[in-house]
């Protein structure tokens, strides 16, 4: 008994950290709807959000234990960073929305793809266009969609598409080199240039290949807003380099990476685009990066 006791306050706060998961997980599946209700990408959203602003409150709560908060703040973080493709499947009644419908879904694309191409590693291809690859799918699943995607087919200016195409391709390629979230973190020129300039106010350092914490990292820090002693509480690393694939130099990676970027949306000095990774820089983060970091794009 007296062993048991010692698991008691551990246990409650494993349920409640298991419980933010089912309740995203009872939003995302549309439990919720009443009977002929139609569900949509916009209506799943807002609740997805007011739910999550409510989630957020619960960081100020004094029952909360560290653990819980540090936990609280990754798990509101990654629904952050996955929003734009939870809900993505409310529009299209066909669409995969359960992990097992999913699996279902992408083993019949392989078997499907596999015989008409004769490709093995078909993975990667998936992991790289998989949204059109998907469409495709919903597009000849049976005779009624095969005609009414011909239908569209039929009417389109095949020379206009094509550089609409490229254009496209060669767009999503700028948007994503410019600046782009790396997992929780900036990166791209945007995240490479946050990276010198807090290399030049020494709050980071670089060390071995990687970046280690400056002296002036306290003073900066909080200056932005930013609770360096909370995150040094963390068992994340603080701060360290992560390798931009498109610049070839490091970004600022760890806890101090993402609360940076965390502290950037607030700010509203950058703001997720839809479809992709990309982020926009705002007029006024601009001028505050400009102000505060000295970081000019």
């Amino acid at each position: 008994m007296a062993e048991r006791s010692t698991w008691v306050e551990q246990l409650k706060q494993v349920k409640r950290m298991r419980q933010w998961v089912l309740d995203a997980e009872h939003i995302l599946d549309g439990s919720w709807a009443k009977p002929g209700e139609s569900l949509s990408n916009a209506k799943v959203g807002r609740r997805l959000d007011r739910w999550r602003k409510t989630l957020a409150g619960c960081l100020s709560d004094a029952g909360l234990s560290p653990l819980e908060q540090e936990c609280l703040e990754q798990f509101l973080q990654v629904l952050s960073n996955l929003r734009p493709y939870l809900i993505q499947c409310y529009d299209r009644k066909e669409f995969p929305r359960t992990n097992n419908e999913l699996e279902r879904s992408i083993r019949g694309l392989k078997t499907q793809y596999r015989r008409v191409s004769g490709r093995k590693n078909w993975n990667n291809y998936l992991l790289r266009y998989g949204r059109f690859v998907v469409y495709d799918a919903w597009w000849e699943q049976d005779a009624a969609h095969q005609q009414q995607l011909e239908q569209r087919a039929a009417h389109l200016d095949r020379v206009r598409w094509r550089e609409l195409r490229q254009q496209a391709k060669a767009t999503q390629s700028e948007l994503l080199r410019s600046a782009r979230t790396c997992y929780d973190h900036l990166a791209g020129r945007l995240g490479v240039a946050l990276a010198a300039a807090l290399e030049r106010d020494q709050v980071v350092v670089p060390r071995n290949g990687d970046y280690a914490l400056g002296a002036g990292a306290e003073a900066r820090c909080g200056a932005l807003g930013i609770e360096l002693a909370k995150l040094e509480g963390r068992r994340r690393p603080l701060v360290r380099g992560c390798l931009d694939w498109s610049e070839r130099e490091l970004h600022v990676a760890g806890s101090l990476g993402a609360a940076l970027a965390t502290r950037l949306f607030e700010l509203r000095w950058i703001r997720r685009r839809e479809r992709n990774r990309s982020v926009e820089v705002t007029g006024e983060g601009q001028e505050g990066l400009t102000r505060e970091l000295g970081v000019v794009l």
